[in-house]
């Protein structure tokens, strides 16, 4: 798509879509302190900027998510979450990673978490929202890049030596509702360590 095609208007997706994950998937992020400066790792078209313009700093490869960013005023930066992310060690009190695990290989979320641990505050918080069993038995899904089923263990593994588990749920329903639902979310909030 042509660049000037892109910088026209700002990405909608389908209203209800947007609903739901405004109204569901952003309590977490809307609970932690206003004061909070907020990472969040491939942030596609803001939903964590738009709820939190003033606190939170997107890191997006995409061409179209960066236009739409631009936008909306949601400060972001062009970076590439495989590599070494663009910013001070500590700079952040907290990081999100909504939907991001299951399109990266197992090492690149071993790094990723390297990464992210580098650039928390001490005690900093990593909050994950990867699908839940029951949208992992739908399979993996390659056509939007999914290719490594994550949960629990996984992510323990990679936070392994640099975070500890503070909590790990079921994100908007409760996990005897949610491992039903395919559209709920598994929610793990992790901690730096030192």
């Amino acid at each position: 798509m042509p660049e000037s095609q892109i910088d026209q208007k700002p990405l909608r997706p389908i209203k209800w879509r947007r609903w739901f994950r405004r109204t569901f998937l952003t309590g977490p992020v809307r609970r932690m302190p206003r004061s909070w400066r907020i990472l969040d790792i491939a942030c596609g078209y803001g939903l964590f900027g738009e709820i939190r313009q003033k606190t939170v700093v997107g890191i997006e490869r995409d061409e179209a998510s960066l236009a739409h960013s631009a936008c909306i005023g949601f400060p972001l930066v062009r970076g590439d979450i495989t590599a070494t992310l663009p910013f001070r060690d500590g700079a952040f009190d907290a990081a999100v990673a909504h939907d991001v695990l299951e399109h990266l290989t197992s090492v690149e979320n071993r790094n990723l978490f390297r990464e992210v641990r580098r650039v928390l505050r001490p005690a900093g918080t990593f909050l994950i929202f990867v699908p839940n069993r029951k949208g992992f038995e739908l399979g993996i899904r390659q056509k939007v890049g999914h290719v490594l089923f994550v949960q629990r263990k996984e992510i323990e593994e990679f936070a392994s030596g640099l975070f500890s588990t503070v909590h790990t749920g079921s994100w908007p329903l409760p996990s005897f509702i949610g491992d039903f639902a395919n559209h709920n979310k598994l929610i793990a909030c992790l901690r730096r360590i030192p």
